[in-house]
């Protein structure tokens, strides 16, 4: 309802809760800038964890996703023509068939242009990282760009099915920030922006009205005039990111929370040693106040100094903790190969030798790979797909792309999961040549190539229609060249003939 946005968002805070206290603490042992403590400010202290190992698997683990869902200079999604569609468009023709993609493929180069020109890789880095440390982010593409709101900035509704019902989200402005027909809303006026520092809050709320999004802003529950909008259902401007999706739950969880024991037991082993060694390193001198010796001598006498004593009336101070302390390190050490390979850390999760193969760094990949099988499946259905969506959206409004039909052409992702499962298919195909290579031309030859070279094709992505010969153009093929050597074979022969002396 209209006026109560304030209200509804104070509400459902508290089921945020939660979720919200555990991604502090999650940051806390990460990296605390991600999510930090309620009321800070500039002037706040930020706890330095004693690990680094577990911010670097973030940064780490970050860059591969982004990597692996938008990898530079090539589309991570293609736009798919219902099969019956375009069988009446080419009437089977491969020609045409190529006509209608290469149009495609100019609208998918179109939104991948738009998208670097928006430099959109970087809100999607810093809104990954969010998803790994505290497993809840909100993107907004709107005229002005995108924007990202941290889990503390928003909330978010959904039903049993994981469907998105509303998003109200927070934004706190200084009172020099506002328009002027926003400040008269308010109780402030501009004679306070000096000497006041309270922020004025501003709540934008995203519902469904019928088939559509609606939205409008509201300040000191008035609503801002100008601000009401509607969006297709299908293509809303914000984005609730989640890591992983629990059902019958409005937030996500964050892949640290699964490894948080780990990551809390290091960062107390790593203070643990950084006090021990500090106190190892101190340098103090104990002088038996009943020797001989003098300890204003010993103090200030300068290296290579002689002064009256005895060498028994002095010694250094001991900690003798290098045993536990050992004990302690060799914790560190496996506690850290686990964090590695949490975070899809190849070298750190590897084993210590000299002979540590190639195959052996290759399936270890693989296998790191794997664990995201699950995460690449909801990062699809929740950033990609409606990424493109809302991208092409805009660009059609503006002109920039032609009005496409919506039942016939959609947006396909072809990275992440798709890629994954296609790159499991590709190995396969590898290994299998490779195992049949030492058992001679005989075991090649029951391999049927065509079809081998088909999959290998789709396996690497590839549209595969009209890219290879059929049979029936082989044959031609053959036919020709065994026709063109037999014209050859004779005109050689009638040359022969013409050179040799007559009887």
């Amino acid at each position: 309802m209209l006026g109560q946005c304030k209200a509804i968002y104070n509400k459902l805070s508290g089921q945020r809760n939660v979720y919200l206290d555990r991604a502090r603490a999650f940051a806390s042992v990460t990296i605390p800038s991600l999510m930090m403590e309620e009321g800070h400010n500039e002037s706040t202290k930020i706890h330095t964890p004693y690990s680094s190992i577990s911010a670097v698997g973030v940064q780490n683990l970050a860059s591969k996703l982004q990597m692996a869902l938008f990898p530079p200079n090539q589309s991570f999604f293609k736009m798919d023509v219902d099969r019956f569609t375009l069988m009446e468009l080419t009437g089977g023709d491969p020609t045409k068939r190529a006509a209608v993609d290469e149009q495609l493929a100019h609208v998918e180069r179109a939104v991948m242009s738009e998208m670097e020109k928006n430099a959109m890789r970087s809100p999607i880095f810093e809104a990954l990282r969010h998803l790994i440390v505290t497993g809840n982010y909100l993107l907004h593409i709107g005229k002005e760009g995108v924007k990202g709101y941290s889990l503390d900035k928003y909330v978010v509704t959904r039903d049993p099915e994981g469907n998105i019902k509303q998003v109200i989200i927070k934004e706190e402005f200084h009172i020099e920030t506002l328009p002027e027909d926003v400040l008269a809303l308010t109780s402030f006026s501009a004679d306070d922006s000096g000497g006041s520092s309270k922020p004025v809050s501003i709540y934008t709320k995203f519902y469904i009205d019928g088939k559509k999004w609606k939205t409008y802003q509201e300040v000191e529950d008035v609503m801002i005039p100008g601000t009401e909008g509607s969006y297709p259902i299908d293509e809303p401007p914000f984005m609730p990111l989640r890591w992983t999706a629990i059902a019958g739950e409005h937030y996500g969880r964050a892949h640290v929370e699964s490894f948080y024991g780990d990551i809390r037991a290091l960062e107390g082993l790593s203070k643990a040693i950084v006090d021990s060694a500090t106190a190892s390193a101190r340098l103090l001198v104990l002088v038996n106040p009943m020797g001989t010796t003098d300890e204003d001598d010993v103090a200030k006498a300068p290296n290579g100094a002689v002064i009256a004593g005895g060498a028994d009336d002095i010694q250094f101070m001991k900690v003798d903790k290098g045993a536990d302390m050992a004990v302690a390190s060799q914790q560190v050490q496996r506690l850290e190969m686990r964090i590695s390979q949490a975070f899809l850390s190849e070298q750190g999760a590897l084993r210590d030798g000299e002979r540590v193969t190639a195959e052996e760094v290759r399936m270890r990949a693989q296998q790191l790979e794997n664990t995201l099988g699950g995460v690449y499946s909801v990062l699809s259905n929740e950033l990609q797909l409606p990424l493109v969506r809302r991208l092409m959206a805009q660009m059609t409004k503006a002109k920039k792309l032609p009005e496409l039909p919506k039942d016939v052409v959609e947006p396909t992702i072809v990275t992440g999961l798709d890629a994954l499962g296609r790159g499991h298919d590709l190995n396969k195909y590898m290994q299998l040549l490779q195992a049949l290579s030492p058992l001679g031309p005989e075991a090649l030859g029951r391999v049927n190539m065509g079809d081998l070279v088909k999959r290998v094709g789709i396996s690497l992505g590839l549209e595969m229609d009209g890219l290879i010969y059929n049979e029936q153009e082989i044959q031609q093929q053959q036919a020709q060249a065994q026709e063109q050597q037999a014209q050859q074979m004779m005109m050689q022969a009638g040359a022969n003939a013409v050179g040799q002396p007559q009887g």
